[in-house]
């Protein structure tokens, strides 16, 4: 699994706090030629769950956590993008 800076979590937090999700509504971190990216979607089986503290973060499916074991995601504070390191 890759690690969470402190930096990047409040990012999420904020994104979901301006999504409005809530109510088996997630944030689903997921690949695409640019890059990855993060949707809501519904949980699915087989996701890993990305929590820090008590609160759930991301939904990430096996083959990505897989692809991404071992890095950290962090905030790029000169762009405000999150970023995968």
């Amino acid at each position: 699994m890759f690690h969470v800076t402190e930096r990047a979590a409040e990012r999420l937090r904020t994104v979901i706090a301006e999504l409005d999700i809530h109510g088996g509504i997630c944030l689903r971190l997921g690949e695409t030629q640019e890059g990855p990216k993060m949707v809501r979607a519904q949980p699915r089986p087989g996701d890993t769950t990305v929590k820090v503290g008590d609160d759930v973060l991301l939904v990430v499916d096996a083959a990505t956590a897989g692809r991404l074991d071992g890095s950290e995601l962090d905030l790029d504070e000169s762009t405000e993008r999150l970023v995968f390191t």
